[in-house]
């Protein structure tokens, strides 16, 4: 039994150490997160000859989508050619202001009440209208007198150069019309780490994953290198390896047996590779160094309740000063541990002391208190600018009603009220492991917030470890009460615990970590890859660094090197400035994300006014028509698109990404008549204040 468990926990280790890896050693691969920049697709035709096929010209001359694709060099900025030739009333090429409305992006947010938007022309008014419905015979005439092209139906198949030229960019179309991929996701820390060590002040940065987080990794960076793409990404996961270590050391010190500890590897192992290796690439949320600090707190709180008398006091001491530094570390997830530790602690002492309360309170309950406050004080200090508050107030209160984020939620909270009764059952009976588990369980209860909050199983995968841990420790601790059910208890549930997680290992290993990893290394196999030499990038993508090198020419022409912040309304705000060497100073980063209401609206204008800044970087394109990129019925590639989850998404998608990029020149036209365009580069211009 012991060689079993040894070979379970030696194959639990590597495969972690395997996944991790992927992402630490090779180049960093990423696709392109934008739909108006080029790239190219490799196309096999029957004999075997490749055909390297660009993507904008493709997608025009075969009307993919029913859109007219911009692309930045050859339209320069300028509506495309082909919107230019289609015989359509001048009146058409406006959008009233007014249809943009902030409530569908709150509905987006949320993922709750999502209309069903399509595009439509209306013949009366000659304006592009945005309604909701079906797909009626009407709209797809006038849809189609606008876009003409062919419509492939169920009895039509699309002819194979374009079924194949679809199949190879399914996936790269569905991230760039969400807009939101390696770029966006990433710039939330990188782009924080960024600013802090340029030298941003820290009350002027947004940031959600705390204050010493940032710099971990970003000093994590330069022992690797520099802080750049593929640095970034190592150091990220170089914390993963730690952490799972130190779970695997947790189980150990208080189970004192391989067979736990073999379990644990060969657990988390299967959650691991239950995670799509594309959202471990993009979502830095699903790292645990958001929490990275939990485990090692636990395994002091274990040796406190272990210690003799002398010793406890200082222990109780030391973590609660290390539950304050994890404030200070990762900002809400340090509270809810502090939260967690010390709900454990008071009922702990409650006990301990019950024959003598007063003495309790007088020399624990009032340090707790006193620890309270300073947390609260930290937290405030060390808490940036929340821009995302009401963001993710709208992700708890429009709850994701799907079935999966039911069955998660109602899981965790089943699970963990479950806990509390066991430990209130057994309380008398259990040993020094019930204040773990209460602790546990504390900790649980609030992290809860962050799978309703996400509604993914990937939300709740990453914070699965705990309710892991949770489960082994129950084993252990019912395992010590002496009558014949827990010797039972024991012998038949940890074995068939290690038989479910490996039949879990092998679903995810072959139904979800490897499609989704074979799909990335797909795109990369079919198109056309550069390797960025910028420093602070070094990956290698779908996208030429080209248009970027000249947008950060055009930066360095007129933003001395010693100034670090640049004022840009741009689609690309989440990468040129990091890869110039900069940060965004405007009021919030990545706009057309983070500016959800009116208020937030007037303080990026309200920023310009204030600090009148002598140039400003502007979207080239920011006053071409969007109307043509609203993506249109999906009935033309009915059969050609293989992954039928994309399909209804591209719509509701395309429709987002027009609304969030119009809504950046609504921003610029406030300040707009304080300057006046002086260069340009492909992808950014450049305007100087008038005055």
């Amino acid at each position: 039994m012991k060689s079993i468990a040894f070979s379970s926990f030696i194959l639990g280790t590597l495969l972690v150490f395997f996944y991790f890896s992927l992402f630490i050693f090779p180049k960093t691969f990423v696709l392109n997160d934008y739909y108006d920049l080029p790239e190219t697709t490799i196309l096999e035709f029957k004999n075997n000859d490749l055909s390297y096929v660009d993507n904008t010209d493709f997608i025009n001359k075969h009307r993919i989508f029913k859109q007219t694709k911009y692309d930045p060099i050859k339209d320069n900025g300028r509506n495309p050619l082909d919107i230019i030739q289609l015989s359509i009333p001048e009146k058409f090429n406006t959008v009233k202001s007014d249809l943009f409305s902030y409530t569908p992006l709150s509905a987006y947010i949320s993922n709750l009440f999502i209309p069903h938007f399509l595009p439509y022309f209306d013949k009366d008014n000659k304006v592009l209208a945005i309604g909701g419905g079906v797909n009626t015979e009407h709209e797809f005439k006038w849809r189609n007198f606008i876009f003409p092209c062919k419509i492939y139906t169920q009895d039509e198949e699309a002819p194979s150069i374009i079924n194949q030229f679809l199949n190879k960019n399914t996936e790269e179309f569905y991230w760039q019309f969400a807009s939101r991929y390696f770029f966006h996701h990433h710039n939330f820390f990188l782009g924080s780490i960024n600013e802090l060590f340029l030298g941003r002040a820290y009350n002027e940065i947004n940031s959600q994953y705390g204050f010493l987080n940032l710099y971990f990794i970003g000093y994590l960076c330069k022992l690797f290198g520099d802080i750049n793409f593929q640095t970034y990404i190592s150091a990220l996961n170089v914390f993963s390896i730690i952490y799972f270590l130190f779970f695997l050391i947790f189980i150990q010190l208080i189970c004192k047996n391989i067979k736990y500890t073999a379990a644990a590897a060969l657990g988390y192992a299967a959650i691991t590779f239950c995670i799509p290796f594309k959202f471990s690439l993009i979502a830095p949320g699903l790292n645990p160094l958001r929490h990275f600090l939990d485990i090692p707190v636990l395994m002091i709180l274990y040796l406190m309740i272990k210690t003799e008398s002398k010793k406890y006091f200082l222990i109780f001491l030391s973590i609660e000063i290390i539950l304050i530094f994890s404030i200070a570390f990762s900002g809400i997830m340090g509270l809810f541990l502090f939260l967690g530790i010390n709900a454990s602690l008071f009922f702990h002492f409650i006990w301990q002391n019950r024959s003598n309360i007063i003495n309790y309170f007088l020399k624990y309950f009032s340090l707790q208190l006193i620890f309270a406050l300073l947390a609260l004080v930290i937290f405030h200090l060390i808490s940036t600018r929340d821009a995302l508050s009401k963001y993710y107030l709208k992700g708890l209160l429009t709850f994701h009603f799907s079935f999966t984020s039911i069955i998660l939620t109602v899981f965790t909270f089943a699970s963990i009220i479950l806990g509390f009764l066991l430990i209130g059952l057994f309380w008398k009976e259990l040993p020094n492991l019930k204040v773990i588990l209460l602790a546990l369980a504390f900790y649980c209860l609030q992290m809860l917030l962050y799978v309703i909050w996400g509604s993914t199983p990937e939300h709740f995968l990453c914070i699965l470890p705990l309710f892991l841990a949770m489960w082994l420790l129950w084993i252990k601790s019912i395992s010590l009460l002496k009558n014949n059910f827990s010797y039972v208890f024991e012998k038949l549930l940890l074995p068939v615990s290690c038989a479910s997680f490996f039949l879990i290992l092998i679903y995810g290993g072959i139904l979800i970590f490897y499609p989704s990893y074979r799909s990335i290394q797909n795109i990369k196999d079919s198109h056309l890859t550069y390797e960025w030499k910028n420093p602070n990038a070094k990956i290698i993508s779908t996208i030429s660094e080209y248009l970027f090198n000249c947008a950060i020419t055009l930066i360095n022409k007129y933003i001395p090197e010693k100034e670090k912040g640049i004022y840009i309304y741009s689609k690309y705000d989440n990468i040129i400035p990091f890869l110039a060497g900069k940060y965004s100073a405007m009021a919030y980063p990545d706009l057309q994300w983070f500016v959800m209401n009116e208020n937030m609206a007037e303080n990026v204008t309200n920023k310009i006014k204030k600090e009148k800044p002598e140039f400003i970087f502007v979207d080239k394109d920011i006053d071409r028509n969007l109307e043509y990129e609203y993506q249109g019925s999906l009935e033309f590639i009915t059969n050609t698109i293989q992954n039928r989850d994309y399909k209804g998404a591209f719509r509701k998608e395309s429709f987002f990404r027009v609304y969030r990029i119009g809504y950046l020149k609504i921003l610029f036209d406030k300040v707009k008549h304080d300057y006046i365009l002086i260069d340009s580069s492909p992808l950014i211009s450049v305007w100087k204040r008038r005055w």
